[in-house]
């Protein structure tokens, strides 16, 4: 990731040249854009991560009830060991354990799964949202190409289109109408 980076920025500095002889010529702007900004400040940027942390607390509580589930099993099979035959016990700790590892097997998988929709969802935004909005920009501005923030060199704030995504984001949903004063969630 490091080295595409700085590939990006040595494109970016080799291309400086070119930045001034285009803004002269019939080559469009440079622009610059920070993609983090569109999902933090954006209103569906907002909502996807309003769904992601949705998702991660519900996945949280999961993995809790799961823990605390073990751990009165556990408590049960500890109190049980006077009582039980020696054999028998080890019989059902060797079960317990079992139990155990599938379990946190289970909760990974459950936690990758969890990780790959986030990635998922945070990818569609990206793609289907904004990608297409982006392009639209460059058509209007006749841009030669459209860089981000992080692999500039030379970041003149005038070239930086961020803003203008995010207005437009915003501007292509509709706002959420106020909740009223003493409405539930139920």
């Amino acid at each position: 990731m490091r080295g595409a980076r700085l590939f990006l920025a040595l494109l970016a500095f080799a291309l400086l040249p070119l930045t001034s002889h285009a803004q002269q010529s019939s080559w469009g702007p440079i622009l610059v854009i920070e993609m983090d900004r569109l999902l933090q400040e954006s209103r569906p940027g907002q909502e996807v991560l309003r769904q992601n942390n949705a998702d991660r607390e519900a996945r949280l509580a999961e993995g809790r009830a799961a823990s605390l589930s073990l751990e009165q099993e556990e408590r049960e099979l500890t109190e049980l060991r006077q009582s039980l035959d020696p054999a028998e016990f080890r019989e059902l700790a060797q079960a317990f354990d079992e139990k155990v590892i599938a379990t946190r097997r289970e909760q990974e998988q459950l936690d990758q799964e969890f990780t790959r929709r986030a990635d998922e969802r945070v990818q569609s935004f990206y793609n289907e949202v904004v990608a297409p909005l982006i392009d639209r920009i460059a058509d209007e501005t006749d841009a030669m190409m459209i860089v981000h923030k992080e692999v500039t060199l030379v970041n003149r704030v005038d070239l930086n289109i961020t803003a203008e995504v995010i207005k437009r984001l915003d501007a292509s949903i509709p706002e959420s109408p106020a909740p009223e004063p003493g409405a539930s969630d139920n």
